[in-house]
């Protein structure tokens, strides 16, 4: 209508509007978002490997008995010191286990006292995890002269602090019966030597290492360095 007023055109557009806004749906609302999924701790990584001792024996790595051989009139016995020892010549816990290769001639004891039983000849073995050493045993019906002289191999002359060294007494004549080797050490703080032959440096200076066989002894220098 060419007569109608700006106000009734403004009114009529705004009927127009919302005549048209009631045709046309509202939008939908936004979706919310999902909920943060919270994190999945990260499961707990294994312990390293224990260093700890796990109840394991440790590894025996040679058996020493304070003499070799040994002869002994019948019915007679001797007993002789022997031990197990580590790689870096600590005394096992270990203790050795004996046995006779003839109990009718020779028996030995579990705490290594050897007695003869008959003539004739056996071998005393004492045995520590997979090692072992022997002991040749005579048995004979008298007596024998006495000893007359006494040496011993395996001494050094120098010895480093920490190290090990193995004597091994031996005596004339062979034949001398019951003769038990013994082992000493003047200094023990600088070396010391066991009952079995094993000598130890301990810290630097000089001791004297005596090998002891009946009546007879003899003494080796040895210097710690």
């Amino acid at each position: 209508d060419a007569n109608a007023t700006v106000a009734q055109v403004q009114a009529a557009s705004a009927a127009l509007g919302r005549a048209l806004a009631g045709l046309v749906p509202a939008p939908a609302p936004a979706p919310a978002p999902p909920a943060a999924t919270p994190p999945v701790p990260a499961p707990p990584e294994d312990p390293p490997p224990s260093t700890e001792n796990r109840g394991e024996a440790p590894v025996v790595a040679r058996v020493e008995a304070a003499q070799r051989s040994v002869v002994l009139t019948k019915g007679a016995s001797i007993t002789i010191s022997a031990g197990a020892y580590l790689a870096d010549g600590t005394k096992a816990a270990a203790k050795p286990a004996w046995s006779s290769s003839k109990t009718k001639v020779v028996r030995v004891s579990a705490s290594g006292k050897i007695t003869a039983r008959a003539l004739g000849r056996a071998t005393v073995t004492l045995k520590a995890g997979a090692k072992a050493t022997k002991i040749a045993v005579k048995v004979v019906a008298k007596r024998q002269p006495k000893v007359s002289a006494v040496k011993a191999t395996g001494i050094p002359k120098t010895l480093a602090v920490g190290k090990t060294a193995w004597a091994t007494g031996l005596y004339s004549p062979a034949n001398a019966t019951g003769v038990k080797i013994r082992y000493t050490s003047s200094n023990p703080k600088v070396a010391s030597v066991d009952k079995n032959g094993a000598i130890k440096a301990v810290t630097k200076g000089t001791a004297r290492i005596a090998v002891k066989a009946g009546a007879k002894a003899r003494t080796y220098t040895v210097t710690v360095n």
